[in-house]
């Protein structure tokens, strides 16, 4: 987590002031270290939000020091009817739940006329669920392949745009 990071997430809370906040998982890729004293004065500048972790494969730590620091901890997912929010993709959900997961940090290729390609970070809303970017800087993507009818939004500097069928 860099320092850019932490300062666009306080931008977007400071702009819109959220009753809730959710991590879905991966908040940190390390034991205890320096980044912890940073997530705490950042959770203390918004005491009027709640701030949820939805337990990811490198959240490592005991459950008590993400408690300590105000974090609510969900494992394996926060029910949040119409809503299952997760870190890894969920199966067999019943049909009156729309599943929105982390993990694996979806992204489409773009492929330019000379066939070059770019990778873009997206939003992906399938039939079955949902599945959000990664927020950091320096993680990594992983390449979906959008069905008809899925619905892709592109992340780019300072804006979404709507993907394109075929793009």
């Amino acid at each position: 987590v860099t320092d850019e990071n932490w300062q666009r997430l306080y931008h977007l809370l400071d702009h819109y002031h959220p009753r809730d906040v959710l991590f879905l998982g991966d908040l940190f890729h390390s034991a205890y270290n320096v980044e912890w004293d940073i997530l705490g004065r950042f959770l203390k500048a918004f005491p009027h939000t709640r701030f949820h972790l939805i337990m990811g494969n490198h959240d490592i730590l005991d459950d008590e020091h993400y408690q300590q620091l105000g974090l609510l901890i969900h494992e394996p997912y926060l029910e949040w009817k119409p809503f299952l929010f997760s870190h890894y993709p969920l199966d067999d959900v019943p049909a009156d739940w729309y599943p929105v997961c982390g993990h694996i940090h979806p992204a489409v290729r773009l492929r330019g006329m000379a066939y070059q390609g770019l990778r873009v970070p997206c939003f992906y809303f399938g039939e079955q669920q949902a599945v959000m970017p990664a927020f950091g800087a320096f993680t990594g993507t992983g390449v979906i392949r959008p069905r008809r009818g899925d619905q892709i939004y592109l992340i780019a500097e300072d804006e979404i745009i709507p993907a394109e069928e075929g793009e």
